[in-house]
């Protein structure tokens, strides 16, 4: 099995091509040596789209993109379908995303984000 350093190795090639991308889906969580939704995201400077789909993707995840996506000056379009996020998750995207000027549309689908986290997206929409 490789360790992380030689799948980044292995992958950095790859890695190198994504930065080039306008587009990235996840549907899956990435495996140890993939580069990780975040990661995706942090080092992607010309991303426009990003589409996030499945239950794998929760609170932890979000923040942790969140933290890339405070930092993104392309990010146009993002999507979350059928994802684990609940109010904490989805605050700490809302709030990256208020400092992004060019993003045109955020996309929630198929997930139970209860009451605090519709106050969340709605809190969003009044302060854009």
């Amino acid at each position: 099995m490789l360790g992380a350093s030689a799948g980044r190795e292995k992958y950095s090639f790859y890695w190198r091509r994504m930065a080039l991308l306008k587009e990235l889906k996840f549907g899956r969580r990435p495996a140890n040596g993939e580069m990780g939704v975040a990661e995706s995201v942090r080092t992607n400077t010309g991303l426009e789209e990003l589409t996030i789909n499945g239950r794998w993707f929760g609170d932890d995840d979000a923040e942790e993109l969140a933290a890339a996506l405070a930092h993104n000056t392309s990010l146009k379009s993002l999507t979350l379908q059928s994802c684990s996020l609940g109010a904490r998750g989805l605050r700490g995207i809302t709030e990256a995303l208020k400092t992004s000027a060019v993003l045109e549309r955020m996309t929630v689908l198929y997930f139970q984000i209860g009451d605090a986290g519709a106050e969340v997206l709605a809190d969003l929409l009044v302060s854009t």
